[in-house]
C-alpha cells in the first residue's frame, strides 16, 4: 500500500495498478457468482457523500453520491444540468476533510439526479477516490455472503 506524500496527507490507498487487478478480479468471482453487471468498465460502490456541483453558468447545485466508481458516479440532486454539460464537482470524501474538487461530464440524467463521468483527476484526488474505493469494497465484501459450496 501506498502512503500518500503531503498533498495526500491521511490518505492511504493501493497503487492504481493493484487496485485495478483487485477490481479485476473481483468483478471476476461477482460474475461467476451472477452478481455483476459487465456493461460497466469500472465497479460501482454504493455510498452516501456530499456533492457540490457549479455548471458553467456559475449556479450551484448540492447533492450527494449514490455510487462512485474510478470513472464516475451518480448524483441525486433535484436540479440535472443538461446531457453533456462540464461541470465542476466538489466531493466530501472520508480522509480529505476539505474534500476534492473535480471535472465532471453528465452523461445521463433521471428526474432524482445525473451520472456523471469523471474528467482529467489530479494526483490528489485520483489517491482520495482509491482509497474511498478501497474501503467501499472492503465493507461491500464484508457484507456478502459466503459462496455455498
Amino acid at each position: 500500500m501506498a502512503s500518500g506524500s503531503d498533498s495526500g496527507k491521511g490518505i492511504d490507498a493501493p497503487s492504481p495498478e493493484a487496485l485495478a487487478a483487485s477490481l479485476r478480479e473481483r468483478r471476476r468471482k461477482r460474475a461467476a457468482e451472477g452478481r455483476g453487471d459487465e456493461r460497466r468498465t469500472h465497479d460501482r460502490f454504493a455510498c452516501r457523500f456530499d456533492a457540490l456541483l457549479t455548471g458553467p453558468d456559475k449556479k450551484k447545485v448540492f447533492g450527494f453520491t449514490h455510487d462512485l466508481s474510478i470513472g464516475g458516479l451518480f448524483v441525486e440532486a433535484s436540479r440535472q444540468f443538461p446531457l453533456g454539460t462540464e461541470i465542476e464537482l466538489w466531493l466530501a470524501l472520508p480522509n480529505v476533510p476539505e474534500g476534492i474538487t473535480v471535472q465532471a461530464t453528465v452523461r445521463w440524467t433521471k428526474p432524482n439526479g445525473m451520472g456523471l463521468q469523471l474528467g482529467l483527476v489530479g494526483a490528489k484526488a485520483t489517491h482520495a477516490i482509491l482509497a474511498t474505493l478501497k474501503m467501499l469494497a472492503t465493507a461491500e465484501d464484508a457484507e456478502a455472503p459466503e459462496p455455498e459450496g
